[in-house]
């Protein structure tokens, strides 16, 4: 499908019609008037554009008094993961907490579990995004966990990361001669602005090394059990292929409950272990 010619904002409302189609199973102009506060004859133009470019994805139900997805439907502005859902739903849950209840739809059957959110001051980040994009020293003050104190580092940022529970920042630290991580909350005080390094995004090794981890069902768990987790996480022949940055493979791994040399988790409670790792190419992005 060619989408030059569809403007951005109404590809993202396109994309707002076949989610919430898709796994609520009950569309209405409701939906796109709430969430991006515009009118109702407006979103019915939209979902009436949605309907011109995919005849066969929706049809309205007289008793449900919206659309629902069709035997047909194939998503064209969405992927149809289920993590697309969640990800609306956090969204919609935000902007709840922030005030913007118009522009949120409450529903009663969903509930998300949000944790905490670190404290991150907009002036660093600013400073540090000035920093990675030129590959500029910052001199800043970090709070170690390890030690409870604060000290001057010097380093040289390229790029932001979020593990799914706290921000990173990725880059290279003179103190310790090496890229790593530096959580953002610990950073005390503004970041200032040095000169240029040569210590760039491009020469971090780990970052730029993709890897393949190979994850299989705890062999502790009997057949039965196994085949529950399998099931659980749509494995292929009783394996699950994870690509990923070598530099972030253990986010990936904590994520999942897997024990890394970072955080130890119980072997018995592990549903899944790592059963192989091997370099590989980066993946190709879907065009």
């Amino acid at each position: 499908m060619d989408r030059s010619n569809i403007k951005w904002d109404q590809q993202l409302r396109f994309r707002h019609i076949e989610i919430v189609a898709l796994w609520e199973g009950r569309l209405t102009t409701r939906h796109l008037c709430q969430t991006f506060g515009i009118g109702r004859q407006q979103a019915s133009r939209d979902i009436n554009h949605y309907l011109s470019l995919a005849p066969t994805a929706l049809k309205y139900d007289t008793r449900l008094k919206g659309y629902k997805p069709s035997p047909y439907f194939k998503p064209r502005f969405s992927q149809g993961d289920f993590s697309e859902y969640l990800q609306l739903l956090m969204q919609q849950k935000q902007l709840e907490e922030s005030g913007f209840e118009l522009l949120t739809i409450r529903s009663a059957d969903t509930e998300l579990v949000v944790p905490p959110q670190r404290q991150v001051d907009p002036a660093v980040v600013r400073q540090l995004l000035i920093a990675a994009r030129n590959a500029t020293r910052v001199k800043l003050m970090y709070a170690s966990i390890a030690t409870g104190a604060i000290s001057e580092r010097v380093f040289v940022p390229h790029t932001l990361v979020h593990d799914g529970y706290r921000w990173h920042l990725r880059g290279y630290c003179e103190q310790h001669e090496r890229y790593l991580d530096l959580v953002l909350s610990r950073i005390r005080g503004l970041p200032k602005l040095l000169y240029p390094s040569d210590h760039s995004q491009q020469q971090d090794s780990q970052w730029n090394q993709w890897v393949k981890v190979t994850l299989v069902p705890n062999p502790q768990f009997s057949d039965a059990q196994r085949e529950v987790i399998a099931i659980d996480y749509g494995m292929d022949g009783d394996q699950l292929t994870l690509t990923c940055r070598q530099a972030l493979m253990d986010y990936h791994l904590r994520r999942l409950q897997i024990a890394t040399p970072i955080q130890a988790f119980d072997p018995a409670s592990q549903l899944l272990v790592v059963s192989d790792t091997v370099r590989c190419s980066q993946p190709q992005v879907p065009q």
